[in-house]
């Protein structure tokens, strides 16, 4: 049966049953459609279902009990949906999350194999064999651990034989009714920055609910086996987490007594887009996880690209990282706290200016005659119908980075320095969330290391694993970087932002019909900005036009984009703020000259720009581009309105131009009031272009006003 065929067939038969449905566990396995409705509203169909019927758990009580609190979200059984990839351990008939018995054992026999590696490691071969046979008695033999089976072997023969554990593990389930499921995401880039990301959702259990944990004595079990169990478990859960993407923070459970004082404290030193599944949400807007690894990987990436070659540095990335082809990685991080999270809707626009609280609180620039510079380098984050929540500056989370050796011969310091190498260049030069290439989302960590101390650290570590050193001037790489660093005196990071989207944006429009503009990011348009000519482009008019890359290893169409090479980081320093300017030139979109001067002109201007904001009083700001490099067609025309005001009615002429849909549109004689009737369909049919007839003038701002036929 054709697929889609299928599909209307399921839905007419499932359809009228789902208002009836209320298991969870039941929706997500089996009564999924696979038609036109996306992974992301069935999994939220989900999620709101379980809402709507959570049903206390039932105590499962054993010889040993205690409870623990998840520290990050939480994915068990993630191939247990017809979804792929978004199955989660639901209670079939009560809907709470659960976690399987299988799962909690072998997190706490990894536990136990971990700390008889670390027993064999120091050579105290006497530990090692106490240690081993209790794995035996606890767990049962063979334990699956191949150099822990010989040793066993070798050392106890007596517990080589085949028996069965003395603990049973019994299934953890939630510890009362505060729980709910969350849709979640994760955005692979492919490794580059010219592969257009696919967001890939699944279903988890949302941070900081509570979670039951049951032991119960075999009568094969001595008096001290339950609590050596209890304690593997606790420290598995802790150190380790149990379920699917642990290395990248998830799955794992809060101690007792959280151990802070060990962990790196990083601070929001600039505002941040932040956001999961769904952007919208405030409760949504946190740092997570995996968007913080996803950019220590690119940060880490820098330092490898001009010193070995491209091949080397993917196998190495790999084994650190972890990749599908060579299993888990060496390198996991997870943020154990958070402190002053103030998150709050991104809404301080008046149309193309800031709110005058907003304006005046923060000491912003006037926008006109162009858009403000915040919101220029903010674009898109606040539609009218999806503004996005932010972070703002001063937010504080403790982050905790573990590494282990796999079969390496490296020690965790080894790998665990290449991770905080990373991190330093994100917090001395980029930053995490949308626009954190713009300013936004900026990350201050006191103990970052220099940019040569990083350098160095990759060298070493190259000769440590015997990899040769090739130097060569790769494009995103440290050795071709353009850096620059402009104090500035604002301490006031959303004023600093405004400073530098005046200031880049006047770059940009040096360039605003030149090709050039390709090598600061596409896709981006340049000629119109609309398909008809406005009244002072008569004669001068071009259509606006796509700049796509034709990259060949992106390999993704029309949707082929090349994200911006310049970085801008903003943090605190002395009594102002610090902007860092790094750009990163390339030959992908053109010419590496190309990239360089245009790169270098950019740090020029920018750093002249804010010079002369910082000197200048407020009002006498300069907002004009710079034309001393080039001819560019003016940007802004003298309002002629004649004060007219939004609701005044006025005499107005139809013009024979039409709108996209084919409406009207008029306009106010001996002024340069022209716009649709938005309402063109109660003009009469007798109306003709040229007519003089009465409008309600709906929005008065010169060539962008609206009218409307007075009803």
């Amino acid at each position: 049966m054709p697929r889609k065929t299928f599909s209307n067939e399921a839905e007419r038969l499932l359809s009228p049953q789902l208002d009836k449905l209320e298991s969870a566990s039941l929706r997500l396995s089996k009564y999924t459609f696979i038609g036109d409705n996306s992974k992301k509203d069935q999994i939220n169909a989900v999620c709101n279902l379980s809402k709507r019927n959570i049903i206390p758990p039932k105590v499962i009580s054993g010889d040993m009990d205690f409870s623990m609190k998840l520290g990050g979200r939480l994915m068990v059984n993630m191939a247990g949906s017809i979804l792929e990839n978004s199955g989660l351990c639901l209670h079939p008939f009560f809907n709470y999350p659960m976690i399987p018995g299988s799962a909690l054992k072998g997190l706490a026999s990894h536990a136990a194999w971990m700390e008889w590696k670390e027993k064999m490691e120091e050579e105290k071969i006497e530990e090692a064999k106490k240690i081993a046979g209790r794995i035996v008695s606890i767990f049962g033999s063979p334990v699956g651990s191949k150099e822990l089976d010989k040793f066993i072997k070798e050392k106890i023969p007596s517990d080589s034989k085949e028996k069965a554990g003395s603990i049973a593990f019994l299934p953890a389930a939630s510890a009362n009714n505060n729980w709910h499921l969350v849709p979640d995401v994760l955005t692979p880039h492919g490794g580059s920055d010219y592969k257009n990301p696919v967001p890939s959702f699944f279903i988890a259990v949302e941070k900081d609910a509570e979670f039951r944990f049951s032991l119960k004595k075999t009568p094969r079990a001595n008096d001290n086996d339950i609590s050596l169990a209890e304690k593997w478990l606790k420290k598995g859960l802790t150190e380790y987490g149990v379920g699917a993407k642990t290395v990248a923070g998830y799955g794992f459970f809060l101690p007792d007594s959280a151990k802070e004082e060990n962990g790196i404290t990083l601070k929001l030193a600039s505002p941040g887009f932040f956001g999961g599944a769904d952007h919208g949400k405030k409760e949504d807007t946190l740092l997570r996880a995996p968007s913080l690894r996803g950019m220590l990987r690119w940060w880490w990436k820098t330092l490898y690209r001009d010193i070995i070659s491209g091949k080397e540095m993917e196998k190495l990335e790999d084994v650190l990282w972890g990749a599908t082809s060579t299993g888990k990685s060496l390198i996991s991080i997870k943020i154990a706290s958070h402190q002053n999270l103030n998150q709050e809707l991104f809404n301080y626009k008046d149309r193309f200016n800031p709110t005058p609280e907003f304006k005046r609180k923060h000491n912003l620039m006037d926008g006109r005659p162009q858009p403000q510079g915040l919101f220029y380098l903010s674009y898109g984050m606040d539609e009218r119908d999806k503004k996005r929540y932010f972070l703002d500056s001063g937010a504080c989370w403790k982050l905790d980075i573990s590494a282990r050796k796999g079969k390496t011969k490296l020690s965790e310091e080894n790998i665990r320095n290449q991770a905080l190498a990373a991190l330093s260049l994100l917090c001395r030069f980029g930053g995490i969330g949308s626009k954190s290439r713009k300013g936004f989302g900026s990350i201050a960590w006191e103990n970052a290391w220099t940019l040569e101390k990083c350098r160095q650290e990759a060298k070493s570590f190259c000769l440590k694993i015997g990899i040769k050193l090739r130097e060569t001037s790769a494009p995103y790489s440290w050795k071709t970087a353009i850096l620059s660093e402009i104090q500035t005196p604002w301490k006031d990071t959303w004023t600093v932002i405004d400073r530098l989207g005046f200031a880049v944006q006047l770059f940009a429009q040096n360039y605003k019909h030149d090709e050039r503009k390709a090598v600061l990011g596409l896709p981006r348009k340049i000629h119109g900005p609309r398909r008809e000519p406005m009244d002072h482009q008569r004669g001068q008019h071009r259509p606006p036009e796509d700049l796509y890359p034709s990259l060949e290893e992106a390999n993704n169409g029309k949707n082929t984009r090349f994200a911006s090479p310049i970085w801008y980081h903003i943090e605190p320093n002395g009594n102002g703020s610090l902007i860092r300017i790094t750009a990163f030139p390339s030959d992908m979109i053109c010419d590496i000259d190309t990239s360089r001067n245009m790169y270098d002109e950019l740090i020029e201007h920018v750093e002249k720009k804010l010079k002369e904001y910082a000197e200048a009083p407020q009002q006498a700001m300069p907002q004009t581009a710079n034309t001393s490099q080039k001819p560019r067609q003016p940007t802004f025309q003298p309002s002629t309105s004649c004060g007219y005001k939004a609701g005044s009615r006025v005499k107005a002429v139809l013009l024979e131009e039409k709108t996209k849909k084919g409406g009207w549109k008029a306009k106010v004689e001996g002024t340069d009031i022209v716009g649709p009737i938005q309402n063109s369909d109660k003009i009469p049919s007798t109306c003709a272009p040229g007519q003089q007839v009465e409008l309600v003038l709906k929005i008065a701002k010169g060539a962008d006003s609206a009218f409307v036929w007075p009803v």
